[in-house]
């Protein structure tokens, strides 16, 4: 095997996909799960939201592992729990068996997403790495939007169990592609011990901390939109269930766009400045939609331009930022971008819980990303600001 052979981009899309699409699919048959399972609602969301916390676990576990014994060592090691998981899975006949099941899932999926970034990266200046960013994100965006589909096909058709067979299935295919595909890399000549040293180093760099904020700041806040443009379609102009989709599907191509934006813009410009231009829209946007709100001045065309320009920009400045941050140490890729996803994860998780205080959801929508952008801002600046005073001469830190 030719190890100086890049990775296929297309099956680090589809590594990538897999971790996220497992987080959804089963959403459609819980109440199947559930009725099987002799559970209620609550036992059985619990497999969901353990997902996403392993998701970020593993990201942070398993980051400094492949730093330490190889990346496709740990991706080989991690499709293989995730498989095994997957198996198990479908084979619980206890609620809590299967909530614990689930974590384990998540560890293996965690590895998938955080190594596909960092193998992606590998071996590309900062341009072509943040092309190939983008280009996996085209992939990775469809997990949330065709998974929930593809569960309730499969658990209406031959039940909820065959879902988990369906991940099994998708998880042996990668391992297989990994093992004939991707180069194999030379383990870490550092120690256990400096593995640990890089590790802890990026979480207390202010650059790395700066860029993890801004990626976070200017991506994962949308979930506080998201979250909230449902019920303000329905509660303040009187959308039916049927007419939400369509609508919010129209808004979230804004992703793709920003993605394939990002992906043609990439060669032409510094990295630094692809991630201010999405910024700018994500701040543009925001900044917008609050004061349309405040103003009483919100409609449905203002509400589904303003998530369209927002969620351009959130696909135009994702892959920037990923490669910045995983870019300060080229020792400690792999741990890099375990703790930027972790930070990514967090973010999300506080913006939705944050706008979900308000009693309004589309005005605590506008708060939330308003404040998340400002957020962002300074720490984009926080990072022009140490780049220049503390990485002077690491052109791939502007690309």
């Amino acid at each position: 095997m030719d190890q100086q052979r890049p990775a296929p981009l297309w099956l680090l899309g589809l590594i990538a996909l897999g971790a996220v699409m497992t987080a959804h699919i089963l959403i459609p048959a819980l109440p199947f799960a559930a009725a099987s399972l002799g559970a209620n609602a609550r036992e059985m969301q619990w497999t969901v939201s353990v997902y996403i916390v392993g998701l970020a676990i593993g990201q942070l576990i398993f980051g400094p592992l492949a730093d330490w014994m190889g990346l496709r060592r740990i991706l080989i090691a991690g499709l293989c729990l995730y498989i095994l998981a997957s198996i198990a899975a479908g084979m619980a006949m206890q609620a809590g068996t299967l909530v614990a099941i689930r974590l384990v899932q998540s560890l293996g999926g965690g590895v998938g997403l955080v190594l596909a970034r960092a193998i992606a990266r590998r071996g590309c200046e900062a341009r072509e790495a943040t092309r190939r960013q983008a280009m996996m994100n085209l992939l990775i965006t469809l997990g949330p939007a065709l998974s929930p589909l593809l569960g309730g096909t499969i658990a209406a058709l031959w039940g909820w169990r065959m879902i988990f067979a369906l991940l099994a299935l998708f998880g042996c295919v990668n391992l297989i592609a990994v093992l004939r595909l991707i180069p194999d890399t030379d383990k870490s000549e550092a120690s256990g011990g400096a593995v640990i040293r890089h590790y802890l180093q990026l979480m207390v760099t202010p650059y790395f901390v700066a860029c993890s904020i801004a990626g976070g700041c200017f991506t994962t806040s949308m979930y506080a939109l998201i979250g909230a443009a449902p019920f303000i379609l329905v509660r303040q102009f009187g959308y039916t269930a049927g007419r939400i989709g369509p609508m919010l599907a129209l808004a979230t191509a804004g992703i793709w766009l920003g993605s394939i934006a990002a992906s043609r813009m990439a060669p032409r410009l510094r990295t630094d400045h692809l991630l201010m231009a999405g910024g700018a829209c994500v701040c543009f946007s925001s900044f917008g939609f609050l004061i349309l709100v405040l103003k009483g001045g919100l409609t449905v065309p203002a509400l589904i331009a303003t998530m369209g320009i927002f969620l351009f920009g959130v696909g135009l400045s994702g892959p920037p930022a990923l490669t910045l941050a995983i870019s300060v140490n080229p020792l400690a890729m792999a741990s890099g971008s375990g703790i930027y996803g972790a930070t990514q994860m967090a973010i999300g998780a506080l913006c939705s819980m944050a706008s979900a205080q308000w009693a309004d959801p589309a005005r605590g929508a506008a708060v939330t990303i308003a404040a998340a952008s400002c957020a962002g801002l300074l720490a984009l600046a926080m990072m022009q600001f140490m780049r220049l005073k503390t990485y002077p001469n690491r052109p791939f830190l502007t690309g």
